[in-house]
């Protein structure tokens, strides 16, 4: 067998692999998840085991969604109550699980805006809440969406979230100014690109 042969026989091999294994290999775009997953990092997709347990509530998902691939966490599954804090623009921010958390509801009218999660969909958020497009604008994703479950290298499924203080009002971003605190700023100028196998964050 020729080099040449024996290097096809390789790259179809690979290709084979890449095929038949339910992991794979992605690259995070964007800044929508940090500070929990940045830019260029690389983590492993599990498009089949997960399935054995389902999709649980924090895990973080990519999902196929408006021509492309985007990651996020999930905060909501089917039947939930969500409520979030809306800004006086309009702009929504954090989001609390009034089912798994009902101490938490909040009177205030400005965390009146709640939601009950549909049939075969999931809510899903970025950690950056700031810069994020997720369920937030677009609403809850359909399950047909989901691609796999996002897991570490050492194949755990757990990526701990920002700790925020729900209950203390996040300050309104004021035009020509940033914001920091509770929210984490993209880097300035950073846009998206979708280049297999990469996902983006999904952020403007």
């Amino acid at each position: 067998m020729t080099q040449t042969n024996r290097y096809l026989c390789c790259l179809v091999a690979l290709g084979a692999f890449s095929l038949l294994t339910p992991l794979r290999l992605v690259q995070v775009t964007g800044a929508s998840m940090e500070p929990t997953l940045h830019n260029h990092d690389r983590y492993l997709l599990d498009r089949f085991y997960y399935r054995f347990g389902g999709i649980q509530y924090d895990d973080v998902v990519v999902l196929s969604h408006d021509g492309g691939e985007i990651i996020k966490r999930v905060k909501g599954l089917p039947g939930d109550h969500l409520q979030m804090y809306v800004l006086s623009d309009g702009g929504r921010m954090p989001v609390v699980n009034l089912t798994r958390h009902p101490e938490a509801r909040r009177r205030d009218p400005v965390w009146a805006n709640e939601v009950v999660v549909p049939p075969n969909t999931l809510y899903v958020v970025g950690d950056n809440l700031i810069v994020s497009e997720d369920s937030r604008r677009f609403g809850p994703a359909p399950d047909t969406e989901l691609v796999g479950l996002v897991r570490d290298w050492n194949l755990s499924r757990s990526f701990s979230e920002p700790v925020r203080d729900v209950g203390r009002q996040p300050r309104s971003p004021q035009a020509g100014g940033t914001t920091y605190a509770e929210t984490y700023a993209a880097h300035p100028g950073e846009k998206y690109r979708q280049r297999a196998p990469r996902v983006r964050s999904s952020h403007p």
